[in-house]
Order: structure tokens, then C-alpha cells, then sequence
């Protein structure tokens, strides 16, 4: 739905402010972008996530050594479902396949990406259908990078809350965000043996906001997105790698 639609507009010349996940498979996301491209439109995926204050934080911390290289990180983004018609929602698709790993996975799997301001190398995958729905409405999964960090990503739709956190451990400390959409909640630093915690919070502008207002000036004036189409196209192929990685049982390597 995603790639026709975002085509079709661009070849009506219309800008776009696309949802996530920008497109089902990387190949789409590619004609997705050739077609902005072709005819002189922004196209933009909309992804809030990117203007999460934690991860902005997080990342500056990480890259300025506050915790040392990093060894691992645990990504969590998991809901649950509060009656049995939502399984006729959108997210219970299979025709349009969804699932646990883009509906809640491309959360935890981008903001690991975006911390770590890294892509994967390979990753591996295992996926579990509680009631024979043609989707995964658990997921988990594995990403290792190239410098040795390595990611484990859990997303569910059958907890019994909706929860999302991050935690990445460095040889010299660690950072904690425990709630990625509370935009006003904490983000706990430890230093080594768990000692020093120091809690810190971040300016929290409306994410929404801040990324129409981002788009709008792309639009108006012609600058670059901070953060290019070809951006989701990369989340979109981890997803797919890590999908195909839990249907064939063996690891996947990425090639960006």
C-alpha cells in the first residue's frame, strides 16, 4: 500500500510524509524513493521515533565515550491486546503482513540502529504465531555489528502491557531509558559495578511537532531531511533480513 501510493503521488507531484515502515521490502522502498527522485518531491517517512529526546541523548552519550565501547544492547517493544477485535486491526494483517516485528520490532530494531549510529552486519530471528494468525505476534531477534556490539530486539502483541525500553552496556557503564514513549521520563546512567547513577532529563517538545515542522521546512525551503528516505530504507531491510532469518532458521548477513 505504502509503495503504490507514495508513487502515485509523486508522480502527481505531490511531497509525501509517509508512515513507518516506509515500505514492506527494501526493493519497494528503493522504487519508493526513485520516484521522488524522478519527480523533485520530499519524500519523508514518519517516524517519530527520530526525535525521541531519549535516543538523541542516548546517542550523544555513546558517542562521546560515557560508557565506554559498547558490548550489548536490549531493546524492548511490546503491547498487548485489550479484546478480541483487534484482531481484526490492521496490525493482525497477514494479507498485508504485518505482525509483531514491523508493528512493534521496527521500534526497537531503529532505536538500537539510532544509538549506536551503526547499521547490523547480521542478524538471526525466531518468530512465534499464537493462534495460527499468519503473522508473529512474537518476535525475537539478534543483530551483531561490526565492531562486536550486539543487539537482542524483543517485540510482542501479547503482553500484558504495553512497555518499551532500551539498555546499552558499555565496558565502563550503562544507560538506561526504561520507557521510550514517555518523553518526559528518565534516562539513568551507571557507572561501573552500577555505581555513580546519576538520573537526567531531556527537554520534551511534542515529537509530532517537531517532525511536521521538519518535513514543512524540507517542503518550503528545500533543505535535506535530517534524516533521508534512504534511512527507512535500511530499518526496512534489518526487518526483512531479520524476518527471513527466523523462517530459515539460519543467520542472514546484511549488506547495505
Amino acid at each position: 500500500m505504502h509503495c503504490e501510493w507514495t508513487i502515485k503521488a509523486a508522480e502527481a507531484g505531490k511531497h509525501i510524509l509517509c508512515e513507518k515502515p516506509l515500505g514492506t521490502t527494501s526493493k519497494d522502498c528503493q522504487r519508493m524513493i526513485d520516484a521522488a527522485d524522478r519527480n523533485n518531491v520530499v519524500l519523508v517517512e514518519g517516524f517519530t521515533h527520530r526525535w525521541n529526546p531519549h535516543l538523541r541523548k542516548a546517542r550523544e552519550l555513546i558517542a562521546n565515550g560515557a560508557i565506554g565501547k559498547v558490548v550489548t544492547v536490549t531493546a524492548v517493544c511490546c503491547s498487548h491486546r485489550t479484546s478480541p477485535e483487534d484482531l481484526a486491526s490492521v496490525r493482525y494483517s497477514a494479507e498485508l503482513e504485518h505482525g509483531a516485528l514491523r508493528e512493534n520490532g521496527s521500534y526497537a530494531v531503529y532505536a538500537t540502529r539510532f544509538v549506536l549510529s551503526a547499521e547490523p552486519v547480521r542478524v538471526n530471528g525466531v518468530a512465534y504465531d499464537s493462534g495460527d494468525l499468519g503473522i508473529d505476534t512474537t518476535f525475537c531477534g539478534m543483530m551483531e555489528f561490526a565492531d562486536g556490539a550486539v543487539a537482542h530486539v524483543t517485540s510482542s502483541m501479547e503482553h500484558s502491557d504495553f512497555h518499551t525500553q532500551i539498555t546499552i552496556d558499555g565496558r565502563e557503564g550503562r544507560i538506561e531509558i526504561p520507557s521510550m514513549f514517555e518523553d518526559s521520563g528518565p534516562i539513568i546512567i551507571k557507572g561501573p559495578n552500577g555505581e555513580n547513577e546519576e538520573v537526567i532529563a531531556t527537554p520534551a517538545p511534542n515529537r509530532f511537532t517537531v517532525q511536521l515542522d521538519e518535513f514543512s521546512q524540507c517542503v518550503l525551503t528545500g533543505k535535506s531531511p535530517e534524516f533521508p528516505p534512504e534511512d527507512g530504507l535500511r530499518n526496512t531491510a534489518v526487518l526483512e533480513a531479520l524476518r527471513e532469518a527466523a523462517l530459515s532458521g539460519r543467520s542472514v548477513p546484511i549488506m547495505l
